[in-house]
Formats: structure tokens, C-alpha cells, sequence
């Protein structure tokens, strides 16, 4: 019987979600909080998710890492500038942040 995992402590997570595939669809599923848990005589660092109850999103089917979400609305924000013909760099006073490497994923 395996033991299940202990929560030590939990942390707010605003602005990140568990990225969840879905056939071909990627789903980005808002963090409730971080947890640190320990499994045996490994502590870890996971998310908390809500399904029917608040979950690990560790443990979801198609869990595929963390992303914070900020981050990816200034790569879509960015590629949509590029896109776009008609934009001009020279005319542009938009300061777009740089993205953040996550030691997450």
C-alpha cells in the first residue's frame, strides 16, 4: 500500500496554471496554490488544482508542466504585433516584458 503524499505547507500561486493535453488541445488550468508535500522521504514542490475536489495537478491526466500565465499573454500579445502588416516598430511605444524562465517545467 503505497502512502499517500503529505501536505507540509501551502503557498498562494496567482498567476500560474497547470498545462493539461487534451488530444491535440492544451489546457491551461489556474493554480488554487502551491503545496509542498513529501512522498516518502521526498519533498516536492506541486500544485493544487480544483476538480471535484482540490487535487494534485501532478496527478491529473495529461499533465504536461506549469506556465505562468502572464507570460504567455505577452508571447501572444507580441506574436500578434509581429503579425500584423500594417504595425511599425518606429511608432510603437509598447514595452512588452521579457519572459521569464520557470524552473518548473
Amino acid at each position: 500500500m503505497k502512502i499517500p503524499r503529505r501536505i507540509l505547507q501551502i503557498m498562494p500561486a496567482m498567476g500560474w496554471a497547470a498545462e493539461i493535453i487534451e488530444g491535440e488541445m492544451v489546457q491551461m488550468r489556474p493554480l488554487l496554490g502551491w503545496a509542498m508535500t513529501q512522498d516518502g522521504s521526498d519533498v516536492i514542490v506541486v500544485g493544487l488544482v480544483a476538480g471535484k475536489k482540490v487535487e494534485f495537478a501532478d496527478e491529473q491526466p495529461g499533465f504536461d508542466g506549469y506556465a505562468y500565465l502572464p507570460d504567455l499573454v505577452a508571447d501572444v500579445a507580441e506574436e500578434a504585433l509581429y503579425e500584423d502588416d500594417k504595425f511599425d516598430d518606429e511608432d510603437s511605444d509598447i514595452g512588452l516584458s521579457p519572459r521569464r524562465p520557470s524552473r518548473l517545467n
